[in-house]
């Protein structure tokens, strides 16, 4: 990706390198925010780059205009999007058209980055009322559906 924070990234791995350490740049776990109106921003990858990677990967994609604050500002338009391994239920993506997608994505890298699970993300307390909440929303949503999916497989 040709942004500022990727190549600081890079920066500082190819630092850490030259001086013995041991560093990587995951660009599976990059991040980037278009600023138009709504913003587009995605963290970790999509569902398809997520199958085509080998991970049997599922998705849930949460409508803004559920969301408190969003019916609270007038901002409903647009939706967000959460990518996670059907197995481990890790996180590997989440993708946004929103309007303050800008500042939504650095919780979704930290979800991204340190491999947080479903369940994990589902029991996090988020404020009220915040969009942030849909996090938990899609979460929840999706361990729905994947234990309603493994009863009617047994």
């Amino acid at each position: 990706y040709m942004l500022a924070h990727t190549a600081g990234q890079q920066g500082r791995v190819a630092a850490a390198s030259l001086l013995g350490h041991s560093a990587r740049y995951e660009a599976a776990k990059d991040c980037g925010v278009t600023f138009t109106r709504p913003q587009c921003a995605f963290v970790g990858l999509s569902l398809e780059q997520a199958k085509a990677g080998g991970i049997d990967a599922v998705e849930v994609k949460v409508p803004l205009s559920i969301d408190a604050k969003a019916m609270m500002t007038g901002e409903t338009d647009g939706l967000i999007k959460i990518v996670a391994d059907k197995i481990s239920h890790r996180i590997v993506g989440v993708h946004f058209l929103a309007d303050h997608a800008d500042t939504l994505v650095g919780e979704a890298v930290m979800m991204v980055s340190a491999g947080l699970t479903l369940e994990q993300v589902a029991g996090a307390i988020h404020p009220h009322p915040t969009q942030t909440e849909l996090f938990g929303e899609m979460a929840r949503r999706l361990l729905s559906r994947l234990r309603r999916s493994a009863r009617a497989a047994s």
